[in-house]
């Protein structure tokens, strides 16, 4: 697959493409609404691609669920569902873009020292202030007069590769429906047998929903 991600323009104010106006409308028609956390990770994905220059296939790191993945599901062609969007949970507000192959990647971060000269940005990202005592035409307005002025990035080499979780199936002898082995709590131990039984989480107790009967 080819990449034809664009970040800079010199009329002005670009996301991975998009002017500020198209990209806002984007947010809100993926996100429900023009959230501020989303806005934020366009940010974070411009700037990380824009740093890695990926010239074929590349890797997403998320180190938060919060916003930041459908920043990433918007912008690029990396979802959790294809697998090429990851989560590594720290719970900072941070992507990593990375090359599968090399493990080389670029690490885009919200820069507290940078935000700091944006005291309305602050109080909202820090949760210093409630959302009723911020308004959202002033936040959007002042996101966008810092957009990468209250980012920093990092150049990084990953670890190890991210692992792509491939598991055999099973049925659950209980409700008799499929499910990956990896997750069953209890997997039975019958030699040879096609497919393997076990229990799954709700028939374990675990569920999160009642039949209404």
């Amino acid at each position: 697959m080819e990449e034809t991600h664009q970040t800079t323009c010199e009329t002005g104010l670009m996301i991975c493409g998009r002017t500020w106006d198209q990209f806002l409308i984007d947010v809100e028609s993926f996100h429900g609404y023009p959230a501020p956390g989303v806005i934020l990770g366009g940010f974070l994905v411009d700037l990380a691609l824009e740093e890695l220059n990926p010239s074929g296939l590349y890797d997403v790191i998320v180190e938060t669920r919060n916003c930041l993945p459908d920043a990433v599901q918007l912008l690029t062609p990396c979802t959790f569902g294809n697998g090429w969007l990851k989560e590594f949970a720290t719970g900072r507000f941070a992507i990593t873009v990375y090359d599968p192959e090399t493990l080389f990647g670029a690490r885009a971060f919200v820069d507290l020292a940078k935000l700091a000269t944006f005291p309305l940005l602050n109080d909202w990202f820090l949760k210093l202030k409630t959302k009723q005592e911020i308004s959202s035409p002033d936040l959007l307005r002042t996101m966008k007069q810092a957009h990468r002025d209250i980012l920093s990035y990092q150049r990084v080499v990953l670890l190890s590769a991210m692992p792509k979780i491939k598991s055999a199936r099973l049925i659950c002898r209980s409700c008799g429906e499929s499910l990956p082995m990896h997750e069953a709590l209890e997997v039975d131990s019958a030699p040879g047998q096609t497919p393997a039984t076990g229990l799954c989480r709700v028939c374990a107790g675990e569920s999160y929903y009642a039949v209404d009967e």
